[in-house]
This record gives structure tokens, C-alpha cells and sequence, in this order.
């Protein structure tokens, strides 16, 4: 985990290394979740096939229990919207909230609470919009890794002609404000230059910060919750095989 804004000096590398696990398992889930199961197992089905003696370890029949534990469990939390009551305005709540397409955001979040362990929720100019969680890099206190000091939204922008992204959008949001910066990237090498753009900083006027996360099941060693996937993915794996 991240306990302070070093890794984005010149010179360090995108995505720092030590939040690569977890955004490589992100990427992994998320190819399970669209079916492509024959990409993320690809090399447990040729050892198989070659313990076996086989040529052939193409795996045609997908089961996909994994999206369908994501949309169940989306469908039993996000069953009936939530009633929403205030004792000032509550028909102007209700239609702020259809403005938002609150419901349709609370289901996208579900499912990636399932799928990724965690949803991230930015609220920008009063809308309400998700993040993927491998653009979502949290600052901890080095002295209690569960406090969250700050939330980094982080991800390259600008391809060349080549497709190759040359710069580094990064959010970095503190409560009540949020600053802005871009950065020189260098794809080919994943590392960051210098900053381009002189820092933007704009006030929320929230009591709180404007990245809201959603977290699975967790322990008391991480602040990044536990995807329902990991544990089932042996036995689907298993299954599809035969």
C-alpha cells in the first residue's frame, strides 16, 4: 500500500509496483467477467493437456459463474431502489436522484464490489460517476494502514499516432478539495516525466471527499476488499476442463 505521493516524482514508474498485484487480479476478473475465460486460463489448460498427454487443450463449453455471481448479487442488494426521505424537499431528492441515474450507478457498483472487491465513486460538478478501481490508488497513514488520507485517481491520456499514451492525468483528493495535475508519460517505459501543467486546485465544498469507495469483505490488514471470484475460480476452471 501507498503512504505518501513519492511515486508520482519524475522518473517513477506507473502503476507504482507495489499496487501491480492487485491491479493485475483487477484485469484478470474483469476478462472473467466477459467471458474470457480461455484467455485467463490458457496456461493452466496446457499444463493440463500436457500432463494428460494431449494436443489439443482448446476449452470451448465457458461457464461463467463468476459474471453471474456478480449480477445476482447486483440483483438482491439493488432489488428495489432505496426510499429516500428528507424533511425539506423530498420529491426534489427523488429527481435529483433519477437526474443521476442513481439507480443505474448503485448496480454498476455492486458489480464491481463483487468482481473487483471494491467500487469507486467520484462525484464531479455535482454528477455522480464511477472509476475503475485500477485508476484508484489510496493513500494510507504509515501508522495505521486502514486510515485513508487521501484518494489518487490516476491513468494515462493522449495516444500518438501509434496508440501510445503520452500523458498522466492525476486527481489527488484531499476533503473538500481536489488538485489536478498532468504529467509526460512514457509508455514504452511506464514511467512518469515532468509535470506539464501547473497544478489546479478546486474546492468541492464537501464535508467529505469527493471519491466514495465501496468495499467487499475485508481483514484487518488491507484497506481494498476481497472479489468474490478467487474462491470459486479453481472449481469453474476444473469443470470447464472436463
Amino acid at each position: 500500500m501507498l503512504t505518501d505521493l513519492n511515486w508520482l516524482n519524475e522518473g517513477e514508474i506507473y502503476p507504482p509496483d507495489a499496487e501491480k498485484e492487485r491491479i493485475k487480479q483487477y484485469e484478470l476478473n474483469e476478462q472473467l467477467f466477459l467471458s474470457k475465460h480461455d484467455e485467463v486460463w490458457k496456461s493452466d489448460f496446457e499444463k493440463i493437456a500436457r500432463l494428460l498427454h494431449k494436443k489439443n487443450y482448446d476449452v470451448n463449453t465457458v461457464i461463467n459463474y463468476q459474471q453471474l455471481l456478480s449480477k445476482k448479487t447486483a440483483d438482491f442488494v439493488c432489488g428495489e431502489p432505496p426510499v429516500i426521505e428528507t424533511e425539506q424537499d423530498t420529491d426534489k431528492v427523488n429527481k435529483l436522484l433519477e437526474r443521476q441515474a442513481f439507480d443505474t450507478r448503485l448496480y454498476e457498483a455492486i458489480i464491481d464490489v463483487s468482481r473487483y472487491g471494491n467500487a469507486v465513486l467520484k462525484i464531479v460538478n455535482k454528477s455522480l460517476t464511477a472509476v475503475s478501481p485500477k485508476y484508484w490508488f489510496p493513500i494510507v497513514d504509515y501508522t495505521d494502514l486502514k486510515t485513508i488520507k487521501q484518494h489518487v485517481i490516476a491513468y494515462p491520456t493522449m495516444p500518438d499516432d501509434k496508440g501510445r499514451m503520452t500523458e498522466l492525468y492525476v486527481e489527488i483528493h484531499d476533503i473538500g478539495r481536489v488538485e489536478q495535475r498532468t504529467y509526460a508519460f512514457d509508455s514504452s517505459r511506464n514511467e512518469i516525466g515532468k509535470l506539464i501543467t501547473e497544478p489546479k486546485v478546486e474546492l468541492t465544498g464537501l464535508p467529505d471527499f469527493a471519491v466514495q469507495v465501496l468495499t467487499n469483505i475485508t481483514h484487518s490488514g488491507s484497506v481494498f476488499g476481497l472479489d468474490d471470484y478467487v474462491i470459486i475460480n479453481s472449481i469453474v476452471s476444473k469443470l470447464m476442463w472436463r
